[in-house]
């Protein structure tokens, strides 16, 4: 018997923005400004939560100390201030991702860790930190609660590799140019057994389970992050493009019917000029080694 198919949809924006969540002020100040700013930020039309500056603020003594612990949440939301830092429902993947700054795929972690249990952070320093000394400071808490340490590597790995269809790249508008700020977005769909999720929390859906794909004007680059951080294997961007592309796509012709033939490869190819193909290649890796 088959197993039952669902069909998920996901949204990666251009601009990394956490809309459900208000930058939490600094000690001593009004949430009024982190409101305002995180209004400017917001698509015309969605509300605004507020937070208690207090809510946030995770309740340890100042130290250099990364607290984890196991999370209830189901959902990611984090919080910062000048001398805090705070992650709640991040698997090990998602947190060291950020941390990191290294896509999902990219890393390697024994079975024990990868299991898709959710955690949640907190660093509350004793003077200002900026962001990146709050990562450096994560980053040696999380290898102290593994009790090892990842170090960067290049390995062969299976990949998908990304290239011009017989040399054509994809359809160019040469007035394009790159807004500081802007809400691109990719969506891209995908079918899923019903089935395993439970079993393999962390497993993430193979380039054969695609069925669409969207995305606005960017860079290859863009398009190679965007479609990775959603598939099982890196993506390797063999194309040579340096512009600014439109790959903006044509829909589903079968979106309504899981049973039906899955095109998504074909049109990437017929609309954007581009093959993806599964490979080997060598890709710098974050790699756990225990003690």
């Amino acid at each position: 018997m088959n197993p039952r198919r669902a069909r998920m949809s996901i949204a990666i924006f251009g601009l990394i923005v956490t809309f459900g969540l208000v930058p939490c002020a600094a000690e001593g100040q009004g949430n009024a400004a982190a409101v305002e700013e995180a209004g400017a930020l917001r698509p015309q039309g969605l509300p605004v939560p507020t937070h208690d500056p207090s809510d946030c603020r995770p309740p340890f003594e100042p130290s250099h100390e990364l607290h984890v612990s196991p999370s209830k949440e189901q959902t990611n939301s984090n919080f910062g201030g000048p001398d805090f830092w705070s992650r709640k429902g991040y698997n090990l993947r998602e947190l060291l991702g950020e941390i990191y700054d290294v896509e999902a795929p990219r890393i390697a972690l024994p079975a024990k860790f990868d299991d898709g249990k959710r955690y949640d952070l907190a660093l509350v320093t004793p003077e200002p930190q900026d962001l990146d000394a709050m990562h450096q400071l994560a980053r040696q808490g999380i290898n102290e609660y593994l009790h090892g340490s990842l170090v960067r590597e290049r390995r062969m790995v299976d990949v998908y590799v990304v290239t011009t269809a017989g040399g054509t790249p994809p359809p160019a508008n040469p007035l394009l140019r790159r807004a500081a700020m802007n809400f691109d977005s990719m969506g891209i769909s995908f079918d899923m057994d019903d089935e395993g999720d439970e079993a393999a929390p962390s497993k993430r859906p193979s380039l054969s389970a695609v069925r669409s794909l969207s995305m606005g004007e960017g860079t290859a680059e863009d398009f190679r992050r965007s479609l990775e951080a959603s598939l099982d294997r890196p993506v390797v961007d063999e194309t040579g493009l340096t512009g600014v592309y439109n790959f903006a796509m044509k829909g589903d012709e079968n979106a309504n019917s899981i049973e039906e033939k899955n095109d998504f490869l074909e049109r990437v190819r017929d609309q954007l000029h581009l093959t993806i193909k599964p490979g080997r290649r060598n890709v710098e890796t974050l790699v756990f080694h225990p003690n």
